[in-house]
Formats: structure tokens, C-alpha cells, sequence
């Protein structure tokens, strides 16, 4: 990921699953598959620390809300939904299980 600052990083997290919905929509089968892999290798392999610094940070805007932030929960809690939108489609909703998704709540 690209970006300096953990909001650019954010920011590009959500606007390549933006992307990659409209690639779902527009391309052929084997387009996406290339472009499901490219984001797979070089984006959610990548992911780990930024995935911490996403995850710590929806954390306190949820339990420390600042009274003149206006932030939802949905607000808080999409670069989270995006990564796993993002794995879901690079992936496979056919491959990722309910333990899978367990199993990274707890790393």
C-alpha cells in the first residue's frame, strides 16, 4: 500500500475495493482473476501492519468517540470491511471459512 500516513493508506484500501467492484461489474472472468491476483500479491500480502493500525484505530473511535467527530460505526469500520471485501473477492468466498475469519480476529 502506498501512502505515508495510515489515512492514506485507508484511503487506498477502500478505493481498490471500490475498484475491484466495478471490475466484478465490467470485466470478463479472466481479467478479474488477473486483477484479483495482482491485488493479492501485492496488496494483502502486504497488509499486516497496516491491517493492526486500521483495526486499533476503528477500536478507539468506537469505544472513545469524540463528541464532534460525527463518525458512525459504518464510518469506522470501512477500511475494515474493505480488506475483507478484498480478500474475500481476491480469494474466494468459497475459500474463506467462518474459522478463517475467526482465526484473524485472534493474530
Amino acid at each position: 500500500l502506498q501512502g505515508s500516513s495510515l489515512e492514506e493508506k485507508q484511503d487506498c484500501i477502500v478505493g481498490l475495493e471500490l475498484v475491484l467492484s466495478l471490475a466484478a461489474q465490467t470485466l470478463d472472468a479472466e481479467a478479474q482473476q488477473r486483477l484479483q491476483h495482482t491485488v493479492l500479491e501485492r496488496t494483502l500480502r502486504r497488509l499486516d501492519t497496516t491491517g493492526d493500525a486500521l483495526a486499533e484505530k476503528a477500536s478507539q473511535e468506537l469505544l472513545v468517540p469524540s463528541s464532534d467527530s460525527g463518525r458512525t460505526v459504518a464510518s469506522c469500520t470501512q477500511p475494515l470491511r474493505a480488506v475483507l471485501a478484498l480478500l474475500l473477492r481476491c480469494v474466494g468466498e468459497d475459500r474463506v471459512t467462518a474459522r478463517d475469519l475467526l482465526e484473524l480476529t485472534r493474530e
